[in-house]
């Protein structure tokens, strides 16, 4: 066994012994080795970030630093997209220190956090008032920073071997009722911010959530919502939101008058590749996929509702459904027919590519795959 002492005994400093390791064991400098970095993304801003945060706190304030932390966990999705994915206490050494990691929608969010939770217009936000969910974030974090004597902060990114990795998925393809494939960019996603109905699913959990608080707090003049004194957008966003808060895959749910197919990709856990669609698997056509429909199939869908990992829940309906956010993809593909069938002929409503590198599509996305062939009862 090796014996730290012994062997400085051994080796003297200056010693001709101590010479000779320190030509063999001395310091190195190494040249970077892009292969490190071969799967990651070139563009920074498509890296799956995380941040590092390590709070000291002195000890008389741990139950009071614990107790706030809770509304703002909640707050801070709701409001930042900051996604408490770890949160930790030392059982040695240094016992004030807590540590959390967040997976962060951009890295500039740090700053954007620490300047609008710390100042607070003049009039506005006053403890306890609570006006907008911008104030109740600046009433907690201003109640939990003053509990924190010191903070460091670290961005990272996953590594391949992460077992909690998600990935960064770079499409979605679409399979419609007849077998045909479309592309979805999620970059074309993204910017469909009028299709985002996230805000209004966030507005409902904030105002459900203080009339509950108010319930436990001063039962007798709580106004409670009775569901006769919702509207019907009300019921229908409450009826998305517990799928989501269930972590449904799949649902059907009423929306709009009508019914619409929920899909929620943030429950995939599937692996990184980071890499762009090859071109050869599209189509040069405008055609739109055919939705489930009367008849022939279990019953009409008008739309989707597509939750994202990264806290989008787009609503698509037949206007979103086709160019320029859907690209028909060439289903005569050897590698693309190989790749979709055991998704197709398995009945498979929602999947995810790749599990290994070998699995990418056509070895050139790493995608989500949108089943609505699964959906055909009969032929």
């Amino acid at each position: 066994m090796y014996d730290g002492q012994t062997s400085q005994a051994k080796t003297e400093p200056g010693s001709p012994q101590a010479q000779a390791k320190l030509q063999i064991d001395g310091p190195q400098t190494y040249a970077h080795d892009p292969r490190f970095e071969a799967n990651l993304p070139k563009d920074l801003k498509d890296l799956v970030k995380y941040v590092l945060v390590e709070l000291d706190v002195r000890r008389e304030h741990h139950i009071a630093f614990k107790n706030a932390m809770r509304p703002l966990v909640e707050i801070m999705f709701d409001l930042k997209k900051w996604e408490l994915v770890f949160a930790a206490y030392p059982i040695d050494g240094k016992l004030n220190r807590f540590v959390h990691i967040w997976r962060i929608p951009d890295e500039t969010t740090i700053l954007e956090i620490m300047r609008s939770g710390a100042l607070r217009e003049e009039g506005v936000g006053a403890p306890g008032t609570g006006n907008t969910l911008d104030d109740e974030f600046r009433e907690v974090y201003q109640e939990v920073q003053a509990l924190i004597e010191n903070t460091w902060h670290r961005i990272l990114t996953s590594l391949p071997y992460d077992p909690a990795h998600v990935g960064y998925q770079t499409h979605t393809v679409l399979i419609d009722v007849e077998g045909e494939p479309f592309n979805i960019d999620h970059n074309d996603l993204r910017v469909l911010t009028a299709r985002d109905i996230a805000e209004e699913l966030e507005a409902l959990r904030r105002t459900e959530g203080r009339l509950r608080g108010a319930a436990i707090h001063a039962p007798r003049n709580a106004e409670a919502r009775r569901d006769d004194e919702l509207s019907q957008r009300e019921h229908e966003l409450r009826a998305v939101q517990g799928h989501l808060n269930r972590g449904a895959a799949v649902a059907r749910v009423n929306w709009n008058g009508g019914m619409s197919l929920l899909f929620n990709l943030a429950t995939l856990k599937a692996r990184s590749v980071y890499q762009k669609l090859d071109p050869a698997f599209l189509r040069q056509d405008e055609a739109g996929p055919v939705l489930p429909g009367d008849g022939v199939f279990d019953q009409k869908a008008q739309g989707l509702l597509i939750a994202t990992p990264w806290g989008g829940v787009y609503d698509l309906q037949a206007a979103q459904l086709a160019a320029p956010l859907l690209k028909p993809m060439n289903k005569g593909n050897a590698r693309l027919r190989a790749a979709l069938e055991p998704i197709i002929t398995g009945k498979v409503p929602l999947a995810a590519v790749p599990e290994e590198r070998a699995d990418v599509i056509g070895d050139g996305c790493a995608c989500y795959i949108i089943n609505l062939n699964s959906f055909v009862s009969r032929t």
